[in-house]
């Protein structure tokens, strides 16, 4: 199955709703990932309304330790791709609390937080990123780079948090927003290590859906954010 989310030229000022962005793709076929459907709850949900405000916390108050070492290096650079082209890259890792100078999840505890952190640069002028997949094991903290998020949308946007079926999404609201180029990082926490790279974050820009590959938890059978 695959996915056609080609969004007129005017949908991309973001002072449309995001929801009004997502109906547009919702009437389409999704695509499949891992033999599950990507985003479609997720989609279903922003566009009746449904989802919970966060308030997100600043990446620049994290006091991060040293990064899970996985399959592909202690990070993952993937490239948001869809059918009609990429719309962007992401740089993300996983880290563990600070004073931890190696990240070994077999050898440390079952409380032990670990961060999701995701550097996300879209090709062309964006409007929302999200996780395609309940984020499992959440902490109940999650958040961006607000000096990055400021250089980026300008000051007439804003970001927003919301849970959305367990899963977590950034919007930008208002203003003309998120410049193609500057990067924004997000993260997220949870008392799950990551079970290696998955088709697990998209990116919404230049009308386009992509979806890309990072570190990511477990699939279960319930859980993520509330």
């Amino acid at each position: 199955m695959k996915i056609t989310c080609r969004l007129p030229a005017h949908a991309l000022a973001v002072t449309v709703p995001v929801a009004v962005l997502l109906s547009a793709c919702a009437s389409e076929e999704p695509a499949a990932v891992d033999g599950e459907t990507i985003g479609e709850e997720i989609a279903d949900a922003e566009v009746t309304g449904a989802g919970i405000d966060l308030e997100p916390a600043s990446f620049a108050n994290l006091d991060l330790g040293a990064k899970v070492v996985g399959p592909q290096g202690p990070t993952v650079t993937s490239r948001f791709v869809g059918p009609d082209g990429q719309t962007g890259t992401i740089e993300s890792y996983v880290a563990c609390p600070a004073r931890l100078e190696s990240c070994d999840p077999a050898a440390l505890p079952e409380s032990t937080t670990y961060t999701y952190v995701m550097k996300v640069t879209p090709d062309a002028r964006a409007s929302a990123f999200r996780t395609t997949m309940p984020v499992y094991g959440y902490a109940g903290v999650a958040g961006f780079d607000q000096a990055q998020a400021a250089s980026a949308i300008g000051g007439d946007s804003q970001m927003e948090l919301r849970c959305v079926e367990g899963g977590l999404f950034y919007s930008v609201l208002g203003g003309e927003g998120w410049a193609a180029g500057s990067p924004i990082t997000f993260f997220w926490q949870g008392t799950l290590p990551p079970a290696g790279p998955q088709q697990a974050y998209q990116l919404i820009a230049g009308g386009d859906m992509g979806t890309a590959a990072g570190p990511a938890p477990a699939r279960m059978a319930g859980g993520g954010c509330s």
